[in-house]
Formats: structure tokens, sequence, C-alpha cells
């Protein structure tokens, strides 16, 4: 079942949260609660309430999952130290948990470990190729001068996005995501509009604005990131195409502040997109 605030439905959902964590704490309660913190950039909190699923997890597949969570908090806020040592620790208790393998490969990236990532990624796609999984493992191998073998990767992607839709299944941020960043505006934005219909959350606003803004469409992209933005939730992302936005616009004092913020919320966000934000930063007169 989805999570209410996947749906958008982030005041549900913190009702539910809180119903549940009154009624029956535990480990389906504190995880709840954690999605409900997280997207409202209370970290402390999520990571408090993640922390409880952990403790109370009776099971190697619960306690992976609190592991996981706990990485992608700590990633998430500039730390990939304490997400290498969480999906590290979640290994340990479920070695077949793929997403700690993926976790633990963007960790490496930003320590600077590139032949450990691409080797936990080549393992992660090859047992486990979600459309995420591929596009961050071809962008990784972009980024270190692989071209031809990242190619390869997106044709899986692309293959990925054609099979889902021949199957009536429609996906939302990756596909608008890649599309956008990959030299397909026209797609992008077909994809963002479908997204945005089917579950209206904040990362599907972020990627549609994103869509409209390769669209040349920045007035309309701005309001979009505005919305994804209401909750206050720390995503370098959302910094970074806001950013982007604002100085599409010529609003160079708020592209600078967005700019630096995602590189103060979270400098390894993203191996592919990080270069061109420190450029943009620099041409703006910003210190990357």
């Amino acid at each position: 079942m989805r999570r209410s605030s996947s749906l958008g439905r982030y005041d549900e959902a913190a009702t539910s949260a809180q119903q549940m964590n009154d009624l029956k704490p535990g480990v389906p309660a504190f995880t709840r609660a954690e999605y409900v913190f997280e997207p409202h950039g209370d970290i402390a909190s999520a990571t408090a309430m993640m922390q409880r699923a952990l403790e109370d997890s009776t099971s190697s597949a619960d306690q992976a999952f609190a592991h996981y969570y706990l990485g992608e908090l700590a990633f998430n806020a500039g730390n990939p130290s304490a997400a290498l040592a969480e999906n590290e620790a979640g290994l340990q208790a479920d070695p077949g948990y793929a997403a700690l393998r993926q976790g633990r490969a963007r960790a490496e990236v930003a320590l600077g470990m590139t032949d450990a990532a691409v080797r936990d990624y080549a393992t992660v796609v090859s047992e486990v190729p979600q459309p995420q999984y591929l596009v961050e493992f071809g962008e990784l191998l972009a980024s270190l001068g692989r071209a031809q073998e990242a190619q390869a990767q997106y044709a899986v992607f692309g293959a990925e996005v054609a099979l889902f839709q021949a199957n009536g299944v429609t996906l939302d941020t990756d596909p608008t995501l890649f599309y956008a960043d990959h030299g397909d505006p026209a797609k992008a934005l077909a994809f963002g509009e479908a997204g945005l219909k089917i579950r209206p959350f904040i990362e599907m606003e972020d990627a549609y604005a994103w869509a409209l803004h390769v669209n040349g469409r920045d007035g309309e992209a701005l309001a979009h990131e505005r919305q994804a933005m209401q909750l206050g939730t720390r995503n370098a992302l959302f910094f970074f195409h806001a950013g982007m936005i604002e100085k599409a616009l010529g609003q160079n004092a708020a592209a600078t502040a967005s700019l630096k913020q995602a590189l103060a919320s979270n400098p390894h966000f993203s191996p592919y997109q990080e270069p061109a934000l420190r450029q943009a930063l620099t041409g703006l007169g910003g210190t990357p």
C-alpha cells in the first residue's frame, strides 16, 4: 500500500502516524512517523523514529530496512561516512537486501571510493535492475568518463520504461528526471504531466518543475518547485533545481542562495549534477 505522503496527502499521513503511535507503538508506527518528519525537514526527529524502529526490530529484514533508511537520512544530510556505516550494518543483518548495496555505493562515491562504488552498482543492477539504480550507475560511469558503459545502462533503463508502458504502468520521477537531464525535453514533460496526475507528491512536483525548466517554461517551473519545497524539505536536488530555475529567470541573488543551500544540505547529492551546480555558482559570483 502506498503511504499517504507519497500521494501528496501529508496532513492525512501525519494524523495516521500519530494515531498509530498512540494506539500501538512499534516498528510500523515508528517508520510511519519517520515518513512524516522527513518531508518537513525535521531530520533529527525522523532519525530518532527510525532508530527506535531499529531497536524494536526482531527480524533481519526489519533491521535491514531500518539501517537502510538511517543511511538515507545520513546521506541526504551530507554525512556519507555515517551512511556507509548504516548500509554496511544492514548488509550484515541481511546480505541480500539490494537497496543497502545501492545505498553503500552512493556513500562510496561521496567518499571517493569509486572502484568500490562501481563494483557495488554493477552487482545491484545485475540482481535488481530497478530504473533508479540503472540511472545512478550510468551517471556515475558518465562522471568517470566511461560514456559507452553509461549509455549501456541508459539503454536498459529505456527498455524498462518501454516495458512498463506496454504493461500499462506509468513511471513518474525516474523517467521525468532522466529525460530532462539527458536530452529529451518533450518526453520529460510527457512523463512529468502524467506522473503529477497520478502521484502529486513533492518529489513529483520537483521532477515536473525540472521538466518545465528544460522546456523553457521557467515561470511555471518555479511555481512547481515552490510547491515541492513548501513543507520545508531539506533536499539538495530540490535546492539545485530551484537555483537553476531562478538563474534562468535572472533572479541571481535567489539562485545563489539556493545553490549554496544545495551544497550545504548535501554536497554529494549527485556526481552527475554537482559540476553543473558549481559552474553555475561560479558564474553567479558565488563561491562553490
